[in-house]
């Protein structure tokens, strides 16, 4: 029961601070008008951190990784990375910012095409880092699990 709510309550701290984090990072890089903007933003950050994290914590650690499936483990990590949540990603970001702006309002952007190259490699990057924290997380956890067994059979068969 502590181990669970520990663990519980780990995960809410870090997203906490991944989304404080966030909140500096929007700010620093993009300029708003108001601050529901600027936290709507952030939380669309954080939410694809997260949903990354938890992708290989969950998903394709345990069913690919852990059981030696490295090929499919290989395959979806590319497809979720380089594909999936860069395009998710980019769509949540345009419905949000069509949906701040009313009909005349929305701000004429000179978005060359570099800049979306640019975007495209920083969420990949990220998301690359957060899978790999959660991949190293997963096998943390899985590594710590192991030494408790194997200290409680050491101590049962002294």
């Amino acid at each position: 029961m502590y181990k669970i709510a520990f663990l519980f309550l780990t995960h809410i701290l870090a997203w906490i601070v991944v989304f404080f984090c966030a909140l500096v990072i929007v700010n620093n890089s993009i300029e708003f008008v108001d601050t529901p903007s600027l936290i709507a933003t952030s939380l669309v950050f954080s939410l694809w951190l997260i949903a990354t994290f938890y992708a290989f914590y969950y998903k394709l650690v345990p069913d690919y990784l852990e059981k030696k499936k490295y090929k499919k483990f290989a395959v979806y990590t590319i497809l979720i990375v380089l594909v999936i949540i860069p395009i998710d990603l980019l769509l949540w970001w345009g419905i949000f910012y069509y949906s701040i702006y009313k009909e005349g309002d929305f701000p004429s952007i000179a978005f060359p095409f570099a800049n979306i190259i640019y975007l495209y490699l920083g969420i990949i990057v990220g998301s690359l880092f957060s899978g790999g924290l959660g991949t190293f997380y997963r096998f943390g956890i899985s590594w710590f699990e192991n030494q408790q067994v194997k200290n409680g059979l050491k101590n049962k068969t002294l």
